[in-house]
Parts: structure tokens; sequence; C-alpha cells
């Protein structure tokens, strides 16, 4: 819907109980949204990719409604994950290695619609070839000419209430449920996946790597650090060398 609806409310209501630890709540509220089945997972590779280049598809809950040249919407993480393209890419922050590691490049469905690897254009150092977020493409129906990276605003997917009831069943001990969860999720993302079955910390750092995966630079990863109480590091760059010439640089 682009519109507030019951169900946003429900998103809502599901997040909030989750940040105040009321684990019963959250879980219930996320799995009546999943289990109600007017939100599905998209597993086909073609379908994901089209969702996030031309905002179709099937698992929006919120959607921003936006049309040329009338309502505009936010641009500023697809111009700076991968700039607006003239000829090569010109991104302003790159994923972290550990990031991309993250995902099995050749089955995750995710990762070719997220990503894209191709020669950066690095203006003040020498063109490289990197891998670039590409989450936000530029829906051709918002734009003419060349692409503007903008593109409609899903604010709330069901993929979320998947991770998020299964870290509230994870957090309030049904680990069964939590893992039917996860495994859902990924028997959609990634192709040829089986169950694995986890516990006690082993399943959270599952779940949370999945929520980086799935969720990646849409805006949760602070607030769910602060909920699990974690802190961060940097980690190796995307390109040493070219990292390594910036610094020589001063730059």
């Amino acid at each position: 819907s682009t519109k507030i609806t019951a169900d946003v409310v429900q998103v809502l209501k599901a997040r909030v109980a989750l940040d105040m630890e009321d684990y019963t709540t959250a879980a219930n509220v996320a799995q009546a949204l999943i289990s109600k089945g007017t939100y599905t997972l998209i597993s086909n590779p073609a379908q994901y990719k089209d969702m996030w280049l031309n905002d179709t598809g099937t698992e929006a809950i919120w959607q921003f409604y936006m049309e040329l040249k009338n309502e505009e919407g936010p641009t500023a993480l697809g111009n700076m994950l991968s700039g607006i393209i003239d000829k090569f890419a010109r991104p302003s922050y790159m994923a972290s290695k550990k990031v991309t590691d993250l995902y099995d490049t050749e089955n995750d469905i995710r990762y070719g619609a997220y990503f894209k690897t191709d020669t950066i254009d690095a203006q003040t150092v020498p063109d490289f070839v990197g891998t670039y977020c590409n989450k936000w493409p530029g829906n051709p129906a918002l734009y003419t000419g060349k692409p503007n990276n903008m593109n409609k605003t899903k604010a709330m997917r069901i993929s979320e209430m998947y991770l998020l009831a299964a870290e509230a069943y994870a957090k309030s001990g049904n680990q069964q449920a939590a893992c039917g969860l996860l495994n859902d999720l990924r028997k959609a993302r990634i192709s040829g996946w089986t169950d694995q079955t986890y516990s006690g910390d082993a399943l959270m750092k599952e779940i949370q790597d999945e929520r980086t995966r799935e969720l990646f630079a849409e805006g949760f990863r602070f607030s769910d650090m602060k909920r699990w109480g974690i802190g961060f590091s940097r980690s190796v760059a995307e390109d040493a060398p070219v990292a390594n010439y910036v610094a020589t640089q001063g730059n």
C-alpha cells in the first residue's frame, strides 16, 4: 500500500514490542502478518531484482507513492552508494568486505540485486574495479535521461517480519520456531538452501547476520546494534591498494 494501513500499524507495533523486550507480542504480531498471506517472499532472482529496479513485487507492506516530476523521493542513499552514473559508478561509500563476504555470491539472489562489480570512477585517483551497492538503481518510470538513483521507498517489507519474529522467538526460548522462520527466509533467498538447526548464541548470530544480508543499507543497522548491545570495528576496505593510495595522497 502507498497509504498507512492497519498492517503498517501492526509492523510498528511489532518493532516497538521487540525494542521493549516484549517478545511474545513482537512474535505474535509479526507471525500474524506472515500467516495472513497478503505479502509473500520472492524467490525468483529476476523478480527480486525487478522489485528494486521497477518497484514491483509481493513483499512491500508499505511502499511510498512517487511519480515522475511530481512527487520526489529520497535519493541520498543511491547517490552515496553508486553515484549518478555517466560512464562508471562514483560511489562515496562502499560496502566493507566483512559485509559482502556474508553472501553466497553464486546462489543468494540478494547479492545480484544489491551489488555490482564494475569499474569505479575514482576521480582523484586511478579508476579501479570494485564492488559497489546498486540497490537503488533508479526506477525508469521516475526519470528521463540518465538514471537518478530514485526508487520508491520500501519502508516495510514482509521479510523484516520473518527476521523480527525469529529474533523474538529466539529471545523467548522458542528456538524451533526461530529456526523455522530463518530457514523459510533463506529458502526463498538462497537457491538450494537446506534447513539448518541452530541454538543459543549461534542462533542469534545467524539472525543478526541474516538481518545484515536482507536489510543492508535500509537504515536498520544502528538500532539493531543498540538493541543487541554490540559495538563495531573498522574492517578491511573493499580495495586496500586504492585506499592506501588515497591515504598517501592526503585525500
